[in-house]
């Protein structure tokens, strides 16, 4: 079997399980540009294409060759509007009657106004008029996700889905302290979607319940948060740190908080989650989906928990036992660990052209 996934750029989160597929299948990713400056600012880098076939800005002629060499593959498109190369590369392989599912998060509907809204449904909606009949599925991000596209047009077509991050295996027991107040991390780029100048805020009003507070990222609001946390040495700001060290900054904290208005899914949740590091994140994260039990607490902008009753809830708690981290690290390896991510494609692909059972996604089982 082969598998074509087209990308608007190399996704450091799909890599893993891409990876994983081609030790068994022929995989070719075609991506249409190169990392941004913010993303490698970030940390990210481009894979190594080891096992695998990489287009990076690929030539016309290069994508039609692709394209008559694989009428029999599973195409795996990003998105039905990240690019218009996307969507006419979506809509050829339609054309020519291939195997397509769409990789996709949630249009975002949630802190924007009633009018985007409004027409993000209505676009959806045409998306499933016209296609619905002519692809596979949706691999819909989350439980958001697939509310969403089974909501707008595409019932009995849609997938919960996720991103498969790799996560360095550090034993985190040796990373311990004596202090049995909670170490925080925050993930992420500051600016007002991540909403972290009012995650600080309320720390600020905690500081006697934590030992301290790492904030990795960079954004429009760096120096306003640099700011807001300069009255406080329990505080630390660092810009950027390569994403092969995110890892062990995760294992070093207990909690990792993630306030955003907006995540189609929120990466780092799955990172934190295969390091054993309980999460505290927004309901409008599509990764909300993973937290549950002793996994951490999601709050909500609504009528549910808030955030300041979810950090009271958390740091009351304390440290992470190095039980409790083994549990939560235990349970991610078996259902969010890059393998199972190609179980679970597999199972759907079974669903799809075989006639098996319809899949419940791994975290849910």
């Amino acid at each position: 079997m082969k598998f074509v996934f087209w990308q608007n750029c190399p996704s450091i989160h799909q890599i893993p399980m891409i990876r994983l597929l081609a030790q068994k299948h022929e995989v070719v990713l075609m991506a249409e540009k190169e990392l941004s400056s913010y993303r490698k600012s970030c940390g990210w880098t481009i894979p190594e294409a080891k096992n695998f076939q990489l287009f990076m800005k690929p030539t016309e002629g290069q994508i039609r060759k692709l394209l008559d060499q694989s009428a029999d593959a599973i195409h795996i498109v990003v998105g039905f509007h990240l690019s218009p190369l996307l969507r006419r590369i979506l809509r050829e392989n339609c054309r020519r009657g291939c195997k397509v599912l769409v990789f996709s998060e949630s249009a975002r509907i949630y802190a924007t106004s009633r009018l985007c809204r409004y027409l993000r449904h209505i676009r959806t909606w045409l998306d499933a008029f016209s296609l619905r009949k002519k692809i596979g599925g949706v691999l819909a991000v989350g439980e958001v996700g697939t509310r969403y596209f089974s909501g707008n047009g595409f019932t009995r077509k849609t997938f919960e889905f996720a991103y498969f991050p790799e996560c360095a295996m550090i034993d985190c027991a040796l990373l311990q302290s004596e202090n049995m107040k909670p170490k925080l991390i925050f993930i992420g780029s500051i600016d007002s979607n991540k909403n972290i100048l009012l995650l600080v805020s309320e720390l600020l009003k905690r500081t006697e319940s934590f030992d301290h507070f790492t904030i990795i990222g960079d954004g429009p609001l760096a120096q306003e948060l640099d700011d807001l946390i300069s009255v406080c040495p329990q505080m630390t700001h660092i810009p950027r740190v390569p994403n092969a060290e995110i890892s062990r900054y995760i294992c070093q904290n207990d909690i990792l908080l993630l306030p955003s208005l907006w995540d189609g899914w929120g990466a780092v949740v799955s990172e934190a989650l295969l390091c054993g590091t309980r999460v505290i994140c927004s309901e409008y994260c599509g990764a909300e989906t993973l937290i549950r039990g002793n996994r951490g607490t999601v709050f909500s902008f609504g009528k549910g928990l808030s955030l300041a009753e979810a950090l009271d809830k958390e740091l009351s708690a304390g440290k992470n036992t190095p039980e409790r981290r083994k549990s939560i690290q235990e349970w991610a390896e078996d259902r969010i660990s890059p393998q199972s991510g190609v179980q679970y494609l597999k199972e759907i692909l079974g669903y799809l052209y075989e006639g098996r059972e319809f899949p419940l996604p791994p975290w849910k089982r």
